[in-house]
């Protein structure tokens, strides 16, 4: 049964491409499956699936024994990943990170003074952002200036998530059966490790950014494990995805 829009549109991708013929493709999955699969020949016959697991891939596509894991984006602000805020900043943590940083995420996530969201008052974003001004430079210099750290997070967020017994995605695409932008892997990751985004002055991981779920400014707590998750969005992924695809091979 199909659930969401995202699952939609998977469901459309996988249809499409499944039991296809490469000749019976449209342009756009042509370039992709050669892309993917540089042997395939006019006749050959494409296979097709969903990831039915919670993990990064959302879809395969498969030529002969071989299979490709795809991870499906679509919009322009786009979240690739969710996790709890107290195992980030564990993860953090083991990686050597300051308590001083942690500090920061934490006040920043919750938004109330406290590092656990207990605090009578949740602020603005404006007055989080004033409050939290000094500190986020400082916070941002040490999570992006170690770009092993930047990487293996860019890893964690799109391709792999927090349990390194799951199937990986070895791509991402970021479109539709019509037209959209495929880079692997090692695209986005030697474009994390040579990229720098010091232009963000939020918090952000390399081109990731991070942000509660839900803060609940204003408002009363309608589920407590929405205030306990921060969602990771790449604000710039189109345009970032079409540099890949010219400068990173």
């Amino acid at each position: 049964m199909i659930n969401n829009i995202g699952e939609n549109k998977e469901f459309l991708l996988v249809k499409y491409v499944n039991n296809k013929s490469f000749e019976q493709l449209n342009d756009n999955f042509k370039k992709i499956v050669k892309n993917l699969f540089p042997s395939v020949q006019k006749n050959d016959v494409l296979y097709a699936g969903m990831v039915d697991e919670y993990i990064k891939p959302d879809f395969y596509i498969q030529f002969g024994t071989e299979k490709k894991y795809i991870s499906l984006k679509t919009g322009v602000n786009t979240t690739v990943h969710q996790e709890y805020i107290y195992d980030f900043c564990k993860y953090l943590i083991a990686r050597g990170i300051s308590k001083a940083t942690i500090k920061t995420i934490l006040l920043y996530h919750y938004g109330d003074g406290t590092l656990d969201g207990t605090g009578d008052e949740r602020w603005s974003y404006a007055t989080m952002r004033k409050n939290l001004e000094e500190a986020f430079p400082k916070a941002n210099e040490e999570l992006n200036s170690n770009r092993q750290l930047v990487v293996d997070l860019i890893e964690r967020f799109v391709f792999k998530g927090r349990n390194p017994e799951n199937i990986e995605a070895d791509y991402v695409y970021h479109g539709e059966i019509e037209s959209g932008y495929l880079v692997s892997k090692n695209q986005v990751l030697r474009h994390a490790e040579i990229k720098t985004y010091d232009f963000y002055e939020t918090l952000h991981i390399g081109p990731i950014l991070f942000r509660p779920h839900a803060r609940y400014y204003k408002k009363a707590i309608r589920k407590e494990k929405y205030r306990q998750k921060a969602d990771f969005y790449w604000p710039n992924i189109i345009s970032d995805f079409i540099y890949m695809q010219r400068y990173i091979l």
